[in-house]
């Protein structure tokens, strides 16, 4: 395996809309026996009103301002309050206003969806009322820099179980979507696991968005050779799988090849299920000739 890479009086009052959202929103979630998504404590961009950082204490959720904000916040103002019931967040939202009549700041009753990295639901905005950065759809999404920060950290520490769930939510995320680095980044994290079938998924995700993207070569060839040493993972005999195996390690020679690799070959033991082949052992260069 290569490593490179408090009281909602105003939203109680509209009862009738409140039901309507649950069952829209959350009616196949809420009374399902599936785990409710497992939200972080940490940065997050709320819409465009800025950078918060929220604390989550079970069914409990806190923000305070962080940065980036068209309203005269202070750092550390709490401006967010609610609670999670199972994938749902009802809570409220403190922002400033715009428009006569209203005031300079005021509360926002604020009904949500949770997962793994956002909440996003509908806020309510007063009549004649604007909120600098806010309409009344809202996603809370877990800030991306963060995010790699920790993967990175994790990654560089080779704790693969503290990177994986980390990298699973990376994926999730705009801005590392379509980024076959990431992807191979979590496929190495699932090889490491022995989890191949899992990893191979993965790697053909980071092939394709690298060939679509036009990646450099090096970063193809890692990821050829880790879906290679996924392939060798599940072939189990399977000559089908086998090949294509090797005809992605000779794809990653000829894309890159680098004594890295070639040490790979030599010595990776992902790959041992290929050796007894006379096609690895002719790649490898470990084939001997007829006597």
């Amino acid at each position: 395996m290569r490593f490179k890479g408090g009281n909602l009086p105003t939203l109680m009052e509209r009862a009738g809309r409140v039901f309507f959202l649950v069952v829209c929103l959350t009616a196949s979630v809420v009374f399902s026996a599936t785990p409710a998504p497992m939200l972080l404590s940490g940065p997050y961009q709320v819409g465009g009103l800025g950078l918060f950082t929220l604390k989550v204490t079970r069914s409990e959720v806190k923000g305070v301002y962080l940065s980036g904000s068209r309203c005269d916040f202070k750092v550390d103002e709490p401006l967010l309050e609610g609670s999670l019931e199972g994938s749902v967040f009802v809570g409220k939202l403190t922002t400033c206003f715009t428009g006569s009549g209203c005031g300079s700041t005021g509360v926002i009753p604020f009904l949500g969806v949770v997962s793994d990295t956002s909440i996003t639901g509908y806020l309510t905005i007063p009549e004649a009322c604007s909120a600098p950065g806010l309409e009344n759809r809202l996603t809370i999404q877990l800030d991306f820099a963060w995010l790699k920060k920790l993967a990175d950290e994790a990654w560089r520490a080779r704790k693969w179980d503290a990177a994986l769930p980390l990298l699973r939510r990376m994926v999730q995320l705009p801005s590392a979507s379509s980024d076959p680095k990431v992807f191979n980044q979590l496929g190495v994290v699932y090889n490491q696991s022995k989890a191949f079938a899992e990893g191979r998924q993965v790697f053909e995700a980071a092939l394709e968005l690298a060939n679509r993207n036009g990646a450099p070569a090096e970063l193809k060839s890692d990821i050829l050779y880790n879906l290679a040493c996924a392939e060798a993972g599940v072939a189990n005999r399977d000559p089908v799988i086998q090949a294509r195996a090797i005809e992605h390690l000779r794809q990653a020679i000829q894309l890159s090849p680098s004594a890295l690799l070639r040490e790979g070959l030599a010595n990776d033991a992902d790959l041992d299920p290929l050796r007894g082949l006379p096609e690895f052992q002719k790649l490898a260069g470990t084939r001997k000739g007829p006597r």
